[in-house]
């Protein structure tokens, strides 16, 4: 199921199982100002059924964005950042 959040973005929302969803977001193409409000917005509207954002951010085009998302980013409703073995892509882990 996609749902189109702004008309820049399309985030696609997976079950991995019956209980627990994945947000996934794709923040390539941003500035790390863009990114990061982006992110807050999503952490601040998305459902309590959401128990992870999956944040592809990529790594070829420079490392401003991941730095961003593991470093800067922050927020509440985070419990923990995990760095995936692809390094474009950091999943946030939420209460």
């Amino acid at each position: 199921m996609k749902v189109l959040i702004t008309t820049l973005n399309i985030i696609e929302l997976r079950r991995e199982d019956m209980s627990d969803k994945i947000l996934e977001v794709d923040i390539h193409g941003m500035s790390a100002i863009e990114g990061k409000s982006y992110l807050q917005h999503i952490l601040k509207t998305c459902s309590p059924s959401i128990c992870e954002i999956l944040v592809i951010h990529g790594n070829k085009s420079g490392t401003n964005l991941a730095n961003m998302v593991r470093n800067d980013l922050k927020s509440k409703k985070v419990k923990r950042k995990f760095l995936s073995m692809n390094q474009g892509i950091t999943t946030l882990v939420l209460n």
